[in-house]
This record gives C-alpha cells, structure tokens and sequence, in this order.
C-alpha cells in the first residue's frame, strides 16, 4: 500500500531497532521532494543496510508482477544515488522467456478503509503495525466489541493520522489518531495491543454508566 512493492530492499526495514521502524512512517514531507518520506527513507536505509544475499519468489517481483522497478519510488531512487541497478538491459535474466510469465497485480489500495460486518474501518497514512494490529483485533474481537456499542447501529473505527473529519464516536486506534480523541473512544499506543483496545472500550463503558 505504502511503497509500491515489499522486495529485497524494503525487507531490511526489518532490521531496524524497535521504535525506529514506525519512526520511518512518521517522517515530514521533504521540501521540494515529491516522494512519500517513507520512500525516502527506505533509499536512506539501503546505504547502510544492504543484503548480502536476497531470494525473492519470482511470482512477486516487479517485471512480472505487471509492474517496474523504476515505478516503485524507494527504487528509483536508491538507483539515481548508486545503490543497484534497475536497468534490465544491464542485468541478464533467464531463462530467456521469463516475460511469458508476466502477470500484472492489482494495485494495492491507498488506504484501508474497509467494511466488516457493521464495522468500517478508516484508514489514512496508516502504517502496517496499526493495520495488523486491528485487523487482528478485529477477527477476533469484532462481536464482543457491539457489546461497548449498543446504541450504535455501525461502529466506526479509525487508524492513521492526517484525518480531517471523523464521525461522532469513532474508535480511535494509536497515537495517530490523538487530535480527534474529542471525536470518541481514544486507544493511546504505537501500535495498541487487542487487551488495550478492550480496555479502553471497557473504561468508557463504565464512565457512562458513572455518568447516567
């Protein structure tokens, strides 16, 4: 969703220490720069952190996934600064008829605003530890969570940061989302665990029914 394509160079980002991992998500805007700071980073990261050794499964990489290296940003650029090469005609490939494989991918979305069951879930400029985080909360927690809602026909639920609008009593998942925990339920956490996001939903029932 974020950078085009998960492959040898943006594996490494697996290497990185903890916190900083996030930390490559929340990254201003470079003046001047088109390129999401995210891509920057990640070409960043490749002059120090690179593979000796990578084995990608040759059903994802970007020639047959229907797309180029040269249209993932983080690429490109570690290209123009001398990291690799992306140029095919410079690189030998075989066999030789490797395009007959060519399957082009559907786009992944930019957001992962999606519908569970009564359940909508709004994503913007997410990153994937508050992404999986959710989605797992979710499988397993998505009946009881009605539970924290009974006068809501549907529960809306929000990750990512830059909103500019949410409706009245949303879920807001992460430390993101803090500027509209006026808006709702505010799980604070970088990502929060399933437990705190059942906590919080427990604490605020319970301010309800102090307050009634």
């Amino acid at each position: 969703m974020h950078t085009g394509a998960t492959l040898a160079v943006k594996n490494m980002k697996g290497c990185l220490w903890r916190q900083s991992k996030v930390e490559l998500h929340m990254l201003p805007a470079l003046a001047g720069s088109k390129d999401k700071p995210l891509d920057v980073a990640i070409a960043d990261m490749a002059s120090v952190l690179r593979p000796h050794l990578a084995i990608v499964d040759g059903t994802v990489a970007c020639q047959l996934m229907g797309t180029a290296a040269e249209h993932i940003p983080h690429l490109r650029l570690g290209a123009e600064r001398g990291y690799g090469v992306i140029d095919l005609d410079r690189l030998a490939v075989t066999p030789d008829h490797w395009r007959d494989a060519v399957s082009p991918f559907a786009a992944p979305p930019e957001n992962l605003t999606i519908e569970f069951p009564n359940v909508t879930v709004i994503d913007h400029n997410s990153c994937s530890a508050c992404q999986s985080t959710l989605l797992l909360f979710l499988a397993r927690y998505k009946d009881r969570i009605f539970d924290y809602f009974p006068s809501q026909g549907t529960i809306h639920v929000a990750i990512g940061k830059d909103h500019t609008e949410l409706p009245e009593g949303t879920l807001l998942v992460g430390n993101c989302t803090a500027h509209h925990r006026h808006k709702g339920i505010f799980v604070p956490g970088c990502p929060p665990v399933g437990s705190q996001i059942l906590a919080a939903l427990a604490d605020s029932r319970h301010d309800q029914r102090e307050q009634t």
